[in-house]
């Protein structure tokens, strides 16, 4: 209850110093009360609205007992059985404003007790150094209670009233450190630099930029609570003390200005210590060690927050930590003076420079700067005097982006606006990340080129041996400081000599490159300068006018685009989801808002137009469109654009594409570029190959008679416009998708829409037939790797002909049909053709050739670091395994069905402490069988093999032509 109590004192304090008015005091009294589970009486509550001071200084006043005396025991303080002082007295309750006092070698039994100690029954924990965190100061004026006035039995007088009265108690939290003088300095100094640096984010309430989670202080000496819990992670290091100095859960550790029972004055007593060797401030306790000063630093510079440029052009420390450390920084230290002359060339450069980053050509450009690049002062060199004092560095594997970086990141990116909502991203955390900072003091001024000479790149450092020559052939009479003040030549080294400051800035990296691989990934694919599916959407067209033939009908898009520089693909579907063939629809009129949409019939339907759909995509350049849904993202598109001589006789036309490859879709339009007439056909895909496709011009069937007479009015009859599509060049536009998705995304819905609803997916049945047997091998080909014969790899082999290159990659579909009973070369007929063997007979078992699993390289002595060594013991656990479970063996049936098998013997030679996969264990049966066919007399395996098999069972093996 006392810390409760506590807690409300400081929760009472804090609000008065918000200014929180008399009558909102009662309705914080309650939450704070209710929310720590303490039930009042509502009557004491509404009283206290009438005089909240004096019932909140009365319940304080019994709780804590502050009328009454102390009964000092050792290292124990209890409150007398009777008060000694009335409880209406003057309370006066505030924020402690000193530091933290740290008592060395406590309750020492070899030490004599405190001279206050009346009794000495309770020594206390012993403790290397213990460590008082005041939060409050409170004091109690009060007068005596007319009982203890007038009570005159000396004998029971201390066992009543106690021995001392305090008239200021300092309230808060303490903690133990056990066996620090028996730590090494560099484990001490790192446990000072722990304990005062979170001290200084609890008290401060400043956010961290070490990740807690990743300290662990079992390897320092032991940090414990008065009540023996172990803080053995910086997060208990750190949360208990936020809770200490946020959430004011704290307790009496102190009674000072003592007044005896009797009437003598006395110093002061402390909850747990009952005695000491020395009294210390935390400050003084933890000296003037490099990780103190880091911990100083922290708070002053805030080195470790990013760096923005802000719209002014000018460098500044993040809002926010973007970066975890999970180590902390090394420090040097350093004692070097120079002075460099750099010459900027550009605008990034010269704001750069002005801000202490000077490691110019180490630095990435990164996208989310935007810079005017307008820079009119290449004549200018910047003259900078350095004194190096400290070098803070830090390691790129220390370093980590923190949760909360990561989680903006990750929200950026579900952004419809990705760009610019991960450009606000950086903006608050930073766009650079130092990863080495110097400490000491730097003076500046700026030259011109012209007193060198014509010179485009300046980069000088020189020691300094006399400043002043130097100052005198550069004409310079003065210098300037960071803040802009001027130093005069005869005193600048005096005013190095002040407070120390940032000087550069160096090894700088974006926070980009912080981030993990998926997130890089993710913003590449909006960064990069190649196609992307925009956005998708599918719109109802009940508003057209049925009686219409054409029929307009315009999309607008929620978020404008940057340009009008996009494509539109797309189809009419009907009401049941299927792509239409009644009508075709085009494409144009694109604005930053949106598009248009023309409609015509492509034949004579029933169908009620107004019943369908419009499905749309829009595809173009993220980085230029800056909208970019997240949906469908990791969709590849290539765009070609073809023209084409449309022939009178002939409605198939072959188009040279880029690379394709079964399960991509095929999207086309077309216009003529030299009319406004729109081609009143459809473009059919009838086949594919590797790298084209061959599609038809399939002319509308509507009878154009009865279209808008508007064509007419304007000159073109229905001859002129079939005339134009005979003749004329068509423009085709192609829009290839790779996707690995069977649908795709729909933003402005949600659902999912097949790809044969936009368009053609290439399939085996729509391959060329000519083509379908290069195919084949092309598919085999990808399987294993191009290329598919390695002719550098040189192999002598009694099995091999003459005209054979090695086979590198050995496919699982290939070792699949291992126990079919049609032989391979039903199913793979060209596998003779390129030297691919049923059971791997290329191997020559006796010269000790592996394959390190199914789809890696073949390697020879040379390369023993890469190879699956079967020894004796190996072998024999794999045959004994395998003969436990030859039903499985002899029902093979294909990768599937052997899959568990194999994985089983794994995981059985891993229990015998052996590493080797399940490709690498069916590899290694299937040898076995192949050393025993070709009869090798090394193979001792002949019998576990056959018993394995069964003897009904034989070897197969390919006919060779």
């Amino acid at each position: 209850m006392k810390s409760i109590i506590a807690g409300l004192l400081a929760l009472l304090i804090k609000a008065t110093n918000e200014g929180k008015s008399r009558e909102q005091l009662p309705s914080i009294l309650d939450s704070f009360l209710s929310s720590h589970n303490v039930a009042i009486e509502k009557n004491i509550v509404d009283a206290g609205k009438k005089d909240v001071d004096s019932l909140t200084e009365q319940k304080i006043i019994q709780q804590w007992k502050l009328n009454y005396g102390l009964f000092c025991d050792g290292a124990s303080i209890q409150p007398s059985k009777k008060a000694v002082l009335v409880d209406d007295g003057d309370l006066d309750i505030n924020l402690y404003k000193g530091m933290p006092i740290v008592f060395i070698n406590t309750n020492n039994p070899d030490c004599s007790t405190s001279p206050l100690t009346i009794e000495n029954h309770n020594c206390g924990i012993y403790s290397d150094v213990c460590i008082n965190f005041p939060v409050i100061e409170i004091t109690y004026k009060a007068d005596q209670l007319e009982s203890f006035s007038k009570f005159t039995d000396d004998e029971v007088l201390h066992e009543l009233y106690g021995h001392f009265i305090a008239k200021k108690i300092l309230a808060g939290g303490q903690l133990l450190i056990k066996n620090f003088s028996l730590a090494a300095p560099s484990q001490r100094e790192i446990l000072k630099f722990y304990i005062i640096w979170a001290y200084n984010l609890a008290k401060n309430n400043n956010e961290t930029p070490f990740d807690n989670n990743s300290f662990y202080l079992s390897f320092l000496p032991r940090i414990e609570t008065s009540k023996g819990v172990a803080l053995d992670t910086l997060q208990k290091l750190s949360n208990w003390l936020r809770k200490l100095y946020q959430d004011n859960i704290i307790n009496i550790i102190s009674y000072e200005d003592l007044v005896s029972i009797k009437g003598e004055i006395s110093s002061d007593k402390h909850p747990g210590i009952a005695n000491y060797k020395e009294k210390l401030g935390l400050e003084m306790w933890v000296g003037n060690v490099e990780y103190v000063k880091l911990a100083k630093w922290i708070k002053d510079f805030h080195p470790f927050l990013g760096l923005a440029i802000n719209k002014s052009n000018e460098v500044e420390s993040s809002k926010k930590f973007a970066i975890n450390f999970i180590e902390v920084p090394t420090i040097n230290l350093r004692d070097e003076s120079y002075f460099e002359l750099i010459n900027p060339t550009t605008k990034l450069e010269e704001i750069l420079i002005s801000n202490n980053i000077f490691s110019i050509k180490n630095f990435r450009n990164f996208p989310f700067i935007i810079i005017n690049d307008d820079f009119n002062d290449k004549e200018n060199i910047h003259l900078v005097v350095k004194y190096e004092q400290y070098e803070i560095l830090i390691s790129r594997d220390h370093i980590k982006p923190s949760e909360l970086f990561k989680n903006a990141i990750e929200e950026a990116l579900k952004s419809m606006k990705p760009f610019n909502a991960l450009q606000d991203v950086f903006n608050v955390y930073g766009h650079l990340f130092p990863l080495r900072i110097i400490l000491g003091k730097s003076l500046k001024n700026i030259l011109t080129t012209e007193i060198f000479g014509t010179i485009e790149k300046i980069n000088l450092k020189l020691p300094i041996l006399s400043l002043q020559s130097y100052l005198n052939n550069f004409n310079i009479t003065y210098l300037t400081t960071q803040k802009g003040e001027v130093v005069e030549e005869d005193d600048w080294f005096k005013k190095t000599n002040n407070d120390l400051e940032i000087i550069e800035y160096d090894e700088v990296i974006s926070l980009y490159d912080v981030l993990e691989a998926e997130q890089k990934k993710n913003i590449d694919l909006i960064l990069n300068n190649n196609l992307k599916v925009i956005l998708t959407g599918i719109n109802d067209l009940k508003d057209l006018d049925i009686d219409n033939i054409e029929h307009y009908k315009r999309i607008n898009i929620e978020l404008s685009l940057e340009n009008e520089n996009y494509e539109v693909f797309g189809s009419i579907i009907t009401n049941d989801n299927l792509k239409s063939e009644d009508f075709f629809a085009r494409f144009r009129l694109f604005d930053v808002n949106g598009f248009s949409v023309m409609i015509k019939p492509f034949k004579r339907s029933k169908v009620d137009i107004r019943t369908c759909h419009i499905l749309w995509m829009i595809v173009g350049n993220p980085s230029k469109l800056s909208v970019f849904s997240p949906n469908n993202r990791d969709i590849q598109v290539d765009f070609i654009e073809r023209s084409i001589a449309l022939n009178v006789d002939d409605s198939f036309y072959y188009i040279k594409t880029l690379p394709l490859s079964k399960g991509n879709i095929i999207l086309i339009d077309a216009y003529y570029p030299s009319t406004n007439y729109e081609p009143h056909s459809i473009f059919k895909l009838v086949e594919w190959e590797d790298e084209a496709i061959n599609f038809q011009i399939i002319k509308s069937t509507y009878n154009e008679s009865s279209l808008d007479s508007s064509e007419v009015q304007h000159g073109e009859n229905i001859n002129s416009l079939t005339n134009i599509e005979h003749s004329a060049n068509i423009i085709l536009h192609i829009c290839i998708l790779h996707s690995d998705y069977g649908s795709l995304r729909i933003d402005n819905h949600e659902k999912e829409c097949d790809w044969d609803l936009f368009g053609y997916i290439l399939t085996k049945e729509n391959l060329n037939k000519k083509f379908e047997e290069i195919d084949k091998f092309d598919s085999i080909q990808n399987t294993i790797g191009r290329p598919f014969i390695n002719d550098d790899v040189k192999f002598d082999s009694d099995h091999l002909s003459q005209n054979r290159g090695i086979v590198t990659k050995v496919p699982s579909e290939i070792i699949s049909y291992y126990n079919d009973d049609e032989p391979m070369e039903k199913h793979f007929p060209w596998i003779d053709e390129f030297g691919i063997y049923e059971d791997i007979e290329l191997l020559d078992i006796t010269k000790d050739m592996y394959l390190d699993e199914i789809g890696n390289d073949i390697f020879d002595e040379t390369s023993a670091h890469k190879k699956v060594r079967w020894g004796v013991e190996q072998t024999k656990l794999l045959l004994e395994y395998l003969k436990e479970n030859k039903e499985k063996v002899r029902n093979l049936r294909g990768i599937s069905s052997s899959k568990s098998l194999w994985m089983g013997a794994s995981q059985m030679l891993h229990e015998n402490k052996y590493e080797f996969t399940d490709k690498q264990c069916a590899i290694r049966y299937k040898n076995l069988r192949v050393a025993i066919k070709s009869g090798s007399k090394s193979c001792s395996s002949k019998s576990e093999i056959e018993e394995i098999i069964g003897s009904d069972l034989k070897i197969k093996k390919i006919n060779k032509q």
